[in-house]
């Protein structure tokens, strides 16, 4: 092969490599604990589709539903350790990394929908989503109103004292004392 020849051919080799690489499909992982009739797995499959349509392919989303890649505590673990690249998760789970950010769970702090919107675009909450990304290393992208929660107890009693005098669970994340 003349010199000439062996450059373009090389030239040749090194461009298809390149392209090769810049069309390079990355997959990810996208897990959760809901099933696959929930409006949090159908519009978790309907992004991965518009993710992938929008990127022209660079991006394939595999969405993992009904607790395929473990529990809600296993892919919180996973997303730290890099077995799973996105999940769904309640802020109960990332306060186990940043306690402050599991105010966002507690029962009774958002009035509806649009006051939660109006939380997520609050200073307090971008403070608090930074926090959590500096201590996990992971990103939060969205938040979810999960609906309103609702408590109640036969005679006339407290939150406070029905809570202790029944079966009643009051385990929410720590947020003041961390």
């Amino acid at each position: 092969m003349k010199p000439s020849n062996a450059i373009k051919v090389l030239f040749a080799a090194v461009a298809l490599a390149v392209s090769g690489s810049a069309l390079a499909q990355t997959k990810l992982k996208w897990a959760h604990v809901y099933e696959t009739s929930e409006p949090f797995h159908t519009s978790s499959v309907w992004a991965a589709q518009e993710i992938e349509k929008r990127t022209n392919g660079r991006y394939h989303i595999d969405v993992y539903p009904a607790s395929q890649l473990g529990k809600e505590n296993d892919i919180n673990q996973g997303l730290t350790l890099g077995t799973v690249d996105m999940i769904i998760s309640g802020s109960s789970f990332a306060a186990k990394s940043f306690p402050r950010i599991g105010v966002t769970y507690y029962p009774y702090t958002f009035r509806s929908p649009e006051h939660l919107i109006a939380y997520t675009k609050s200073d307090i909450y971008k403070e608090l989503t930074r926090g959590y990304d500096e201590k996990s290393g992971n990103h939060i992208v969205a938040t979810t109103y999960y609906g309103t929660r609702q408590f109640g107890h036969s005679g006339r009693r407290t939150l406070h004292e029905a809570c202790h005098k029944s079966k009643c669970s009051t385990k929410y994340p720590r947020v003041m004392d961390k």
